[in-house]
């Protein structure tokens, strides 16, 4: 499963790095075009899955986040 770093924005407008697990790497790669490949992304050692409006809520914190950016290219 392809992977690539991608940065997010919580709720509080705070940034954080995570891991993107992707069913398919976007041509071309933006963080909006990522976002909709998205199967899963890892924060700290939590496993978030995408909402319908492509949001990550997290269960351990009262943080909600979204795809700001795309930090490296994907590997395999």
């Amino acid at each position: 499963m392809p992977m690539l770093q991608i940065t997010l924005q919580d709720q509080f407008d705070q940034h954080h790095l995570a891991s993107a697990f992707l069913k398919m790497i976007p041509v071309p790669c933006y963080a909006d075009s990522v976002a909709w490949h998205v199967e899963h992304i890892v924060i700290g050692n939590e496993l978030l899955l995408p909402s319908i409006e492509l949001l990550f809520s997290s269960d351990v914190s009262p943080r909600i986040y979204r795809i700001v950016d795309v930090v490296d290219l994907p590997k395999e």
